[in-house]
């Protein structure tokens, strides 16, 4: 595609890249079909050629109309040529002849949408899908499965005749880095059902963080196992202080508990020094000191 700019000059877009090239196009409406020599499927199914489809008022990007196979059949050979006769598709194919559009309907089809991560590579949570279609006719349904990329899987099905729409479902146990939708129809071969859209609302779960607000008693004496035992209060203020202002992780103990933390705080609260000590160095008191534990695996 080009855009027109001033003095008559066209701002091409990029190429799309067909398998073997494009030999034959037809225009209807905003669509333009085109010749597609043997497809490759993403999902597999053995060989086949057909047309493919562009549209010319939906676009994925800066001109770039969005587009994809439309009409395949079960060869290899190359297509010669394309038709429209009373709104009916036809297209040649070389040593087969001519392939008329069916008339009737797949019995089921479905659309990987890929891999969505709302833009963060946190852990997010499913928590409702919401499907919007036209009314169901008999034996007509709209299901879509999300799945994490470990092993969380859920699906909603509306299938209720002369609905259009079964409004937002809850989801759970859908928990990942990303999710991925997948979409099916069903329809009994004589109709299909019309999606107009889907929603997928997530909530990301980041890393949490425990906040300990830990209170270390500076003292010169203290009685441990029957003994007096003696310390230097600025040497204890000192590593206190060391871990705060060097960002370090370090292991902390409590009780049958072990902790990656950091220092992130250190306070005296009012009331909190009693004196200095004899040596003059530094006081005694308590320091309430912020901890932060890390989230691991």
């Amino acid at each position: 595609m080009a855009q027109i700019t001033g003095e008559g000059y066209l701002t091409y877009g990029p190429r799309i890249d067909i398998t073997n090239g494009v030999s034959y196009l037809l225009s209807q409406g905003e669509f333009i079909y085109f010749n597609w020599n043997d497809y490759v499927s993403p999902f597999g199914g053995g060989d086949r050629s057909g047309l493919g489809r562009l549209s010319l008022k939906e676009l994925t990007g800066p001109l770039i109309p969005a587009y994809a196979s439309d009409l395949m059949y079960a060869t290899d050979e190359d297509i010669q040529g394309i038709v429209i006769d009373d709104g009916t598709l036809l297209f040649s194919a070389s040593g087969v002849g001519v392939i008329k559009e069916s008339t009737s309907y797949e019995t089921t089809g479905s659309i990987n949408e890929g891999r969505f991560r709302w833009g963060v590579t946190e852990l997010k949570a499913a928590v409702s899908v919401d499907l919007r279609h036209a009314t169901l006719a008999a034996s007509e349904s709209v299901a879509i499965t999300l799945t994490d990329d470990t092993t969380g899987t859920t699906t909603i099905t509306s299938d209720t005749d002369a609905t259009y729409t079964p409004g937002i479902k809850s989801v759970s146990g859908v928990v990942g880095e990303y999710i991925s939708p997948k979409v099916t129809l069903v329809g009994p071969g004589t109709s299909t059902p019309t999606l107009h859209r889907w929603t997928t609302r997530a909530i990301p779960m980041p890393f949490v963080a425990e906040v300990i607000q830990l209170p270390i008693i500076l003292t010169e004496q203290t009685q441990f196992d029957n003994r007096d035992v003696y310390q230097d209060t600025y040497d204890d203020y000192a590593y206190i202080r060391s871990l705060l202002e060097g960002r370090a992780l370090v292991t902390f103990e409590m009780g049958d508990e072990s902790k990656t933390v950091y220092v992130a705080g250190v306070n005296y609260e009012q009331g909190a020094v009693q004196q200095w000590s004899d040596r003059g160095s530094w006081f005694e008191g308590v320091v309430t000191v912020s901890l932060v534990t890390v989230q691991g695996d």
